[in-house]
């Protein structure tokens, strides 16, 4: 199986425990909102074949991406942590689906046969639009504390104050 991996990290260090909660969910829901434009972006680019196959279906690689993000705190560090993939969960194949291990192959090609890039284009249009999601959320009275956070995050090249 091919398997890839597409990482953005970015380490914030506050001593105020109030501050770091409501960044953490800030960071958690722009990242949501974001990596949800990811996989529809990856969903409609992703290549479906023709007709059927003994042992594919049209349209299953592009059924099985998903993506998944959820909150980390261990002793190393605390945060978001996101993937984007094709299924190969447990959820998936305890719905009688098989796994489809692969998208790997699919994305960057073979000997044999070319890539058709699906997941990386979808990543790479969408994932500049993270900071000014964190940036929106952090506004969002909603989102964690109710008082300002005393955050300032730098803003994206050739954006404009509003």
């Amino acid at each position: 199986m091919a398997h890839l991996k597409f990482v953005a990290m970015v380490k914030l260090e506050f001593k105020n425990i109030e501050t770091m909660a409501r960044i953490n969910d800030a960071v958690f829901a722009a990242t949501q909102q974001v990596f949800a434009e990811i996989e529809a972006t990856a969903i409609e680019n992703a290549p479906v074949l023709e007709k059927a196959t003994s042992d594919r279906d049209p349209g299953e690689l592009r059924d099985s991406i998903r993506d998944s993000i959820r909150h980390v705190v261990n002793r190393h560090a605390q945060g978001v942590k996101a993937k984007l993939f094709t299924a190969t969960d447990v959820e998936w194949m305890s719905k009688g689906k098989p796994q489809k291990g692969y998208g790997g192959f699919v994305e960057l090609g073979t000997a044999k046969t070319p890539a058709h890039p699906f997941l990386w284009p979808a990543f790479q249009k969408h994932i500049g639009e993270l900071s000014e999601a964190v940036r929106a959320k952090l506004n969002d009275s909603s989102i964690g504390a109710d008082h300002d956070s005393g955050v300032t995050l730098p803003r994206p090249a050739g954006s404009e104050e509003i």
